[in-house]
């Protein structure tokens, strides 16, 4: 195995990290939602970069080296690691556009009086689509944990 898709994730989850820790630093001076639910979900976005794109990513990558010559052999599929690579990539700044704009959009309405649950129903492809892109980037890492077994077991 090559150490570029090991350097990918490594390099991806250090760019997630200085986005999330200067979201984390700045974010009382960016533009945020004044409603307590819409600041909620805002400030789950820096941590989302944080915990899947710094952490999780930085792990997958380490194992992804480590695995192989743990076990002296291969990796099962180099093809699978880089298909796992750019689904977790797109599924993670999808999920943080998505909420984002979920957020900023949910301000207005519940600042107007209108309820949580009419607000998300005039929002509603924005929350449908955020919960299609986290299930699909959840069960993207079926290719990772499928990779890594299959590792193990040659």
């Amino acid at each position: 195995m090559s150490s570029r898709l090991t350097s990918r994730f490594i390099y991806a989850s250090l760019i997630y990290f200085m986005i999330g820790t200067f979201w984390m630093v700045f974010h009382r001076y960016l533009p945020t939602p004044s409603s307590e639910l819409g600041a909620e979900i805002y400030a789950g976005q820096w941590i989302h970069l944080l915990t899947v794109g710094w952490l999780t990513l930085a792990v997958m990558g380490v194992l992804y080296y480590v695995i192989p010559k743990a076990y002296n052999t291969e990796l099962y599929s180099e093809r699978l690691g880089y298909i796992h690579f750019w689904l977790t990539n797109i599924a993670i700044i999808l999920a943080v556009i998505l909420g984002i704009q979920l957020s900023m959009g949910l301000d207005p309405l519940l600042n107007n009086g209108m309820t949580i649950s009419d607000s998300m129903m005039k929002l509603m492809p924005i929350p449908l689509l955020l919960d299609v892109v986290n299930i699909t980037g959840w069960l993207v890492q079926i290719i990772f944990i499928y990779n890594i077994i299959e590792t193990v077991r040659k």
